[in-house]
Formats: C-alpha cells, sequence, structure tokens
C-alpha cells in the first residue's frame, strides 16, 4: 500500500463520528482518511513544499506513468504508478514560486485527490523527482489525498468549507474562506519572518 514520509506515513483512526457523518456519496473519502494522518493546517503549512490557491483548468484524462519515490513498510522505494496531470490556473501563493499556470500530478487511484474542471482548490503540493516512461527524470509537484487539499467550491459564494464534499476531519473546522485566507496569510509571514527559506527555490514551470 501506498504511503509517503511525514503526514502520509502517520497512522490515525479518526473518532468514530466521522464514519457516522459519512453519507453514501462519502464513503470513500472518509475510508481514505481513516489512512491518513490528520494534521492541523499550520503543520501541513510547514511540510509541504508548494501552498497555492487556484481553479481546474484541465485535467489530462489519459493516465501518464511515472516512477517516483513511496514509502513501502517503512522503506523508501521507488515505485511506478498512474498519474492524471492537472493543470491550474492560479489565484495566490502562500508557499514556493509558481507561474500564472501550473501542472499538478496526483495518482489516478482512490490515494489520488478527486479535482474537478472549474472548481477551486487550496493545494498542498510536494517537489519530487519523477520519471517518466523513457524519458528523464524530472522535478514534479505531486500531491494526494493525504495532502489534506482544501476545497472552496466554484467561487461564486464564501460557503462554510465543511459542507464542501471532500471537506472532511480537520478541514471541516476552517471556517469559510476568508478566515482560511487569513490563517495562510499569517502562516507565510511567519515564515518570512523566520528566515526559513526553503520556499525560495527555483520557480516551478509548467
Amino acid at each position: 500500500m501506498l504511503s509517503r514520509p511525514n503526514k502520509y506515513s502517520k497512522v490515525f483512526v479518526l473518532k468514530t463520528r466521522l464514519l457516522l457523518t459519512c453519507g453514501a456519496l462519502l464513503i470513500a473519502p472518509c475510508l481514505m482518511a481513516l489512512r491518513c494522518g490528520e494534521i492541523p493546517l499550520e503543520e501541513n503549512f510547514e511540510e509541504s513544499d508548494v501552498i497555492f490557491s487556484g481553479s481546474v483548468e484541465s485535467i489530462n484524462d489519459s493516465p501518464i506513468r511515472l516512477k517516483a519515490k513511496w514509502y513501502l513498510d517503512g522503506e523508501e522505494k521507488d515505485q511506478w504508478g498512474e498519474f492524471l496531470e492537472v493543470q491550474f490556473n492560479i489565484e495566490d501563493v502562500w508557499k514556493g514560486k509558481l507561474e500564472k499556470q501550473v501542472l499538478i500530478y496526483t495518482l489516478d487511484s482512490n490515494w489520488g485527490y478527486p479535482f474537478k474542471v472549474g472548481m477551486r482548490y487550496v493545494v498542498f503540493a510536494d517537489l519530487t523527482v519523477q520519471e517518466e516512461v523513457g524519458q528523464e527524470s524530472e522535478e514534479h509537484l505531486k500531491t494526494g489525498w493525504c495532502s489534506w487539499n482544501i476545497g472552496l467550491g466554484d467561487g461564486k459564494n464564501d460557503v462554510d468549507l465543511g459542507e464542501i464534499k471532500n471537506n472532511i476531519g480537520p478541514l471541516k473546522e476552517l471556517g469559510n474562506e476568508t478566515t482560511l485566507v487569513d490563517r495562510l496569510e499569517d502562516l507565510k509571514a511567519k515564515l518570512a519572518d523566520s528566515g526559513d527559506s526553503k520556499e525560495e527555490k527555483e520557480d516551478v514551470k509548467p
């Protein structure tokens, strides 16, 4: 079973109420949440390489076979997987450097994140070296279900984030988009004040 370091490999069993509040359409996401370590927004901010908000412009329906490093049974191993390529139009960036558009890769499986074209998200992604079949290794931005990405809806209303599908577990307590953005801005300012310039990596090219 695929897992990853830090937040991906933590074992955490959510409270019974998480299962009780899952409707029929949310059964799969809820079961995935049981296998992901529930972490606070602050910790997720610290562990992610890139954090931004944006809308999904397109999703490549033909999965791309990539090899990436995963933690399997406590060991780091290279594993091949089928990834979907998701193109985002960037709105705000809280960590890392991005162009106006960026490509994000997510597994074409339950471990991937179910992005929808036209919807807006706050995305927590990691730079990882991935190798495409017959190609040289390159750095890609990868995200997944255990990244705890945050759905923002279609942007027409500043809705309660807990009411948006797939915002489960800790994401239900984040309030609305305005409150979330204020918290992310505070975390960005603290990162800058700390002198931690990990986010000052080379520009990520789409």
